[in-house]
């Protein structure tokens, strides 16, 4: 039984913060709720002592725990009154998931409070629900006799406990600290090698792929000639056998339209204008025969448009519009099939004409990814802003099974690579710490 216990002068809404813990469970964007109180209501916050005053935002319904490693979860408890009267406050978990020890964090306001506990460390694996009960009374908590409107108030959570044999790869491992690409990095794969694409930031600047051969240990300049005009913010593809690069921002800051192919020996280039307008930011992918080009920015104007060549890059055709509810596509591959695209949120197309939303159902799926790859069939998207978050896989598009989080990192490079049985992604740019993240069977 997890109990808080406080007294004082208008020290309501610490009572209620520490009532209120949780945080960072899975990286939950959390919600604002009126939780239920005196039993009833489940959630509206209306009784015939009426608690609507003081709310919170949690991220208690979405908690995930990995083997070995106990979970922060966090909320926020904001008062829109101060009790003048001295009160007592009791946090009650009946079953015993957390840890004792609440901590309060600084918010510079004295009606919003923020606090953070963790799970107990050795819970089973599965799913544990409850509701951590918050009472705030005028005399003692455990008689509370007299309580203060709204009392008590019923905060769910959800507590997910992962074992060992769910879970796809043991942890992320740093392969390469200190990468020697600069800028624009782009990864994937060739043949048995990782590639990487980027910027050189010396004078001339070129476009240059590097190869590695032994998972990111080491890496060489490829001696081929870049892809020219010198472009940033260009899109990249691959199927293993070849790399496609198109479009981009040339030193003139004008996009361009052009499309190049890297056999893993030499570039060539495939068509100096396509057909599909000039951009940048956007995104291509690889199906089949078929390469298929989309989204990204010319100019001020965001596009979403759908191209696709059956030649090999060299002519393209307009295919449809991108669905709204997408947003800005970040990531594309072919899998199974289909287009699998991510943005804010995840759609499906096997001919780039006709699009399905797949509807993720945990908070802390990481939208918005640049980073996507298949290995042994597997679906693996990983958060671009890294920070703990975990990374999701598929076999299905329907069910997404949490994996260990990556170390954390900055500028997260665009793509993520599969090959010998781990992932790879990239970080860093310029001068902040380059490097390349593995993942360890």
């Amino acid at each position: 039984m997890l109990k808080k216990n406080i007294s004082g002068v208008a020290a309501l809404v610490l009572a209620a913060g520490l009532s209120a813990c949780g945080g960072g469970g899975g990286g939950s964007n959390g919600s604002s709720t009126n939780p239920g109180n005196n039993g009833g209501n489940g959630g509206n916050g209306s009784s015939t002592n009426d608690g609507s005053w003081l709310t919170f935002r949690s991220t208690l319904d979405d908690i995930l725990v990995f083997p070995g490693q106990p979970a922060r979860a966090g909320i926020t408890a904001q008062s829109s009154k101060v009790i003048s009267e001295t009160f007592n406050g009791a946090l009650t978990d009946n079953i015993g998931v957390f840890n004792p020890d609440v901590r309060m964090d600084p918010t510079g306001s004295p009606l919003i409070y923020v606090f953070s506990l963790q799970t107990r460390a050795g819970l089973p694996a599965g799913v544990h629900t409850g509701a951590l009960e918050l009472k705030l009374c005028y005399d003692a908590p455990t008689t509370c006799a007299r309580p203060i409107a709204g009392s008590p108030w019923q905060l769910p959570y959800k507590i997910t406990v992962l074992a060992e044999s769910d879970l796809h790869y043991s942890r992320w491992e740093t392969a390469t600290p200190s990468a020697p690409f600069v800028y624009g990095m782009q990864l994937a794969t060739i043949g048995s090698s990782l590639a990487m694409v980027s910027v050189s930031p010396y004078t001339p600047q070129q476009i240059q792929t590097w190869l590695s051969s032994d998972n990111a240990d080491s890496w060489q300049l490829s001696p081929a000639a870049g892809p020219t005009p010198v472009t940033n913010a260009y899109a990249t593809a691959g199927d293993g056998t070849a790399l496609y690069l198109s479009g981009g921002r040339d030193s003139n800051n004008n996009d361009t339209n052009h499309v190049w192919k890297f056999d893993g020996a030499r570039w060539t280039q495939r068509t100096a204008a396509g057909e599909f307008l000039p951009r940048e930011q956007h995104l291509m992918a690889k199906m089949g025969s078929d390469i298929y080009l989309m989204g990204g920015v010319n100019g001020s104007q965001q596009l979403s448009d759908v191209w696709k060549s059956s030649d090999d890059g060299s002519h393209w055709s307009r295919l449809a519009t991108l669905p709204a509810a997408l947003g800005r596509p970040t990531c594309a591959l072919g899998w199974r099939g289909s287009l699998v695209v991510i943005g804010d949120t995840v759609v499906t197309s096997s001919d780039g004409k006709t699009w399905t939303e797949r509807p993720v159902s945990s908070k802390s799926f990481p939208y918005k990814s640049s980073q996507c790859a298949v290995l042994k069939d597997r679906l693996y998207v990983t958060p671009s802003d890294g920070y703990g978050r975990p990374t999701y896989s598929t076999a299905d598009l329907q069910t997404w099974q949490p994996e260990r989080a990556d170390l954390g990192r900055q500028f997260a490079a665009q793509g993520m690579a599969a090959l010998n049985g781990r992932l790879f992604i990239a970080a860093g740019v310029g001068t902040s710490s380059r490097e390349v993240m593995r993942t360890v069977p």
